[in-house]
């Protein structure tokens, strides 16, 4: 910090006038100018008449003067700006699509790279969106599809409607009736829902309609 002393020398009155120095250092100028020293080219005095982290800084000539980021700075106007945060020059940080990784450049643009993603996560045979919700193998769950690829369930406890075996644990039942009904039952060996014909009559409770209605059930 200075202090630049201002003296009126009528009456020997002296006053002195704090000047705050901003941390960091002024840019180096590459421009090349004559030193004209009109007033229209000096815009500011000193590091607190500048906003933010911003100095006060001469540019081509002493008598030039303007307010700009400091090097190194991370003010306002400084680094880039990616998904509502801020990051400095040269910062690495991930893509939001979460496997590529970019970079803020000096001229706050973000540059990433473009490696091809596997979005999504696999269940049971099946590809799901990331943020997709589906249900849990065991029938009574609900899974979630992460942004990682990895696949979160709910652990709550299950209860099996039907004497001790759930209905998707039943095995694969046809019928004593020589009918051809498309019909879908769960196969607990594969963990998938699989077509077969229904003849119409017996069976268990391993007997959906649609693919839909199995995959809601048992998946």
């Amino acid at each position: 910090m200075k202090v630049v002393a201002l003296c009126l020398f009528v009456g020997y009155v002296c006053s002195q006038r704090v000047v705050v120095e901003k941390p960091g250092t002024c840019p180096v100028s590459g421009i090349i100018t004559t030193c004209e020293c009109r007033p229209e080219l000096i815009t500011c005095n000193g590091d607190s008449e500048c906003p933010g982290s911003q100095k006060c800084c001469s540019y081509g000539c002493g008598c030039r003067t303007q307010c700009v980021d400091p090097v190194g700075s991370y003010g306002p106007s400084a680094g880039c700006e990616y998904n509502g945060r801020r990051y400095r020059e040269g910062e690495s940080f991930p893509s939001s699509d979460g496997c590529n990784t970019c970079t803020c450049g000096s001229s706050g643009q973000v540059g990433c790279t473009e490696m091809a993603c596997l979005n999504g996560c696999e269940y049971n045979g099946r590809r799901y969106r990331v943020g997709e919700g589906f249900p849990s193998s065991d029938g009574c769950n609900t899974c979630t599809c992460g942004t990682s690829g990895q696949v979160g369930c709910t652990e709550m406890a299950c209860i099996s409607p039907v004497g001790g075996r759930g209905v998707c644990s039943q095995p694969k039942v046809v019928g004593r009736c020589r009918a051809a009904f498309p019909r879908y039952w769960f196969n607990s060996q594969t963990n998938r829902c699989e077509s077969f014909t229904y003849g119409g009559c017996g069976g268990n409770e391993n007997n959906f309609k649609t693919l839909q209605e199995c995959q809601r059930r048992c998946q």
